[in-house]
């Protein structure tokens, strides 16, 4: 079955928003999908981004599909091929929910590991599942056609609500729940087909029944209930069918404080349609709304207007269908709609750039000095090494940066060096900062610092890139040391040395470092080109040296080697001088 995989070029600003009557040129790649019916998407922290359909799940590479379908004799494929939901856990895992039974990914044998509510009757609704969530421990929570349910993690079951928590079972007006979201620490809501919503805490044991009155004001029901999402304020946007969109302001004591938006004939800058199927905040501006058999609107929060987006019909980029079932943003911020029948469609993220520069009148502003090396950090903020105002940190939300000694209350005097020349976040063993003729500062996750130079047995103190391996090897390049290396199990540090192919390194003047997918180690030098380095069943390093030579056309085209990148198809890119 061939499925158009379309790109939307949208420019998603205020003034190209509300122009009235603006037409979005659909662009298709050959993409072969499992179903036309596209419900859920979700991006793995590898990159991958996983499709579900009516008919099996997909994952995408950004170049070809992978197909995961049902099959009655291996219980290890996913248990049923209508996919419902997906969702990546805190702890990397990927769970795919379905018509009939939970499902997580196994990455190393690539394969499915199944999970069914245990009843005596094999098709009980408990199993047919609309949605994921996870509570702060690290329990998947489900809305089911049947209740809600936990998947206790450490006793690897799914149980009802009432049964996690050992409590009566509670009477809803319907069990048939469509959509699950956590909005607070320990507290869940959830929708179901007949327009309840209902609040789950965790902490206090209870289920409540909502009440939309505004405060004992007049009460509006509403109709099935078909997603939820929330802006960083804390604002939640419920989506519904007959009764549109609802902003909820305030929920106390089980009453709602809620706006509602409806579709108005007479007010060009509405809602299209009262039938909601799916939202998705873009930027906190704007919210995105798909509609059934409609338009793709989006809103201006703060203006509270609706800007609309179809398809020109019976053009080569014509699309006859417009149900928007879901709404996915991916990690580069660009958002996958799902349809009922016709694929999927992209809107790409315009680009856009900012930039931080030193500010005499601002006193948390970026040091005036050439920026050498930034990472981000567990939380979102940034390392940024500069040469000579040191290493210095950005705190993403309050848009200010600080240097490290008032950033982890460190005394200026102990770190030597001010010119930062590399930077690298381990996975265990924090954040490594390289100095020239300063040696390098590690940050532990606890952020204490320790600093280690030649007397640690580094090989030079000018220290111009470090590398992490898959089995946690720390590769340290240097300039006049030639490269360095920390094993972590005697927590040592070594010179690279004892090839056997009787070679040495081309230079001991280092400019990069780089480990690719296969475990090698490139080195790129000041003037000698790059050297790779690959190790045997017994670590043992074998060496071989690339340079530029004017009488090959395609050797390489400098010996000055800066960078190094390897793509999806493992090809290794150089950037020289």
């Amino acid at each position: 079955m061939r499925i158009l995989l379309f790109a939307l070029i949208v420019l998603l600003s205020p003034a190209f928003l509300f122009s009235q009557n603006k037409k979005i040129e659909f662009k298709h790649l050959d993409v072969n999908l499992s179903g036309y019916s596209v419900k859920a998407f979700v991006q793995d922290y590898k990159g991958f981004m996983w499709i579900g359909t009516s008919n099996g799940l997909n994952r995408y590479d950004g170049n070809s599909i992978s197909y995961y379908m049902h099959n009655d004799t291996n219980i290890n494929s996913v248990s049923n091929n209508g996919i419902m939901a997906l969702y990546e856990s805190k702890d990397s895992s990927l769970w795919i929910a379905t018509t009939h039974g939970l499902n997580v990914y196994n990455r190393e044998k690539n394969n499915f590991i199944q999970y069914y509510y245990q009843s005596s009757d094999k098709n009980a609704k408990l199993n047919s599942i609309t949605d994921i969530a996870e509570d702060t421990d690290g329990n998947i929570w489900l809305s089911t056609l049947g209740g809600i349910c936990v998947f206790d993690k450490t006793k690897q079951k799914i149980q009802t609500f009432e049964e996690y928590l050992n409590i009566p079972k509670y009477k809803y007006s319907s069990e048939k729940f469509n959509v699950l979201y956590r909005y607070k620490k320990g507290i869940f809501l959830a929708g179901n087909v007949i327009g309840d919503v209902y609040e789950f805490d965790i902490e206090n044991k209870t289920v409540k029944k909502l009440i939309f009155d505004n405060g004992n004001k007049e009460e509006i029901e509403l109709n099935f209930i078909t997603d939820i999402c929330q802006t960083e304020n804390g604002t939640i946007w419920l989506a519904s069918t007959k009764t549109g969109l609802i902003k909820i302001d305030k929920i106390e004591n089980g009453h709602v404080w809620y706006r509602q938006f409806i579709h108005n004939p007479d007010n060009p800058n509405s809602l299209t349609s009262n039938n909601i199927l799916s939202l998705n905040v873009y930027n906190e501006k704007f919210l995105l709304i798909g509609t059934e058999n409609n338009y793709l609107n989006v809103l201006d929060i703060n203006a509270n207007k609706f800007a609309h987006f179809s398809v020109e019909k019976g053009t080569k980029y014509g699309m006859p269908q417009n149900s928007f079932w879901t709404i996915y943003q991916d990690n580069s911020k660009n958002y996958w709609i799902g349809t009922f029948s016709k694929g999927m469609y992209i809107i790409d993220k315009p680009l856009s750039f900012k930039s931080y520069s030193y500010n005499g009148c601002k006193p948390n502003s970026l040091p005036d000095f050439p920026v050498t090396s930034f990472i981000s950090d567990d939380r979102g903020n940034m390392w940024i090494g500069t040469d000579g105002g040191g290493l210095n940190y950005w705190n993403r939300k309050l848009n200010n940066f600080y240097p490290i000694e008032d950033v982890l209350k460190y005394k200026p005097d102990k770190i030597k060096s001010k010119a930062v020349l590399c930077l690298c976040k381990t996975a265990n063993l924090g954040i490594w900062a390289g100095f020239y003729k300063g040696g390098i500062i590690i940050i532990d996750n606890k952020g204490n610092i320790k600093q280690l130079s030649m007397g640690d047995g580094l090989s030079s103190n000018s220290v111009s890139s470090i590398v992490e391996n898959k089995e946690g090897v720390i590769y340290i390049g240097t300039y006049g040391g030639g490269v360095n290396f920390y094993d972590p199990k005697t927590k040592k540090i070594n010179v690279l040395s004892g090839f056997d192919n009787m070679n040495d390194l081309s230079s001991h003047d280092i400019n990069v470092l780089y480990v690719d997918s296969q475990d090698r180690l490139f080195i790129g030098y000041r003037n000698k080109g790059f050297d790779i380095v690959a190790f045997d069943s017994t670590h043992k390093p074998k060496i071989r040296h690339y340079v530029s030579n004017i009488d090959r056309e395609n050797s390489l085209s400098s010996n000055n080697v800066f960078s190094f990148a390897e793509d999806t198809y493992g090809n290794i890119w150089i950037a020289t001088n």
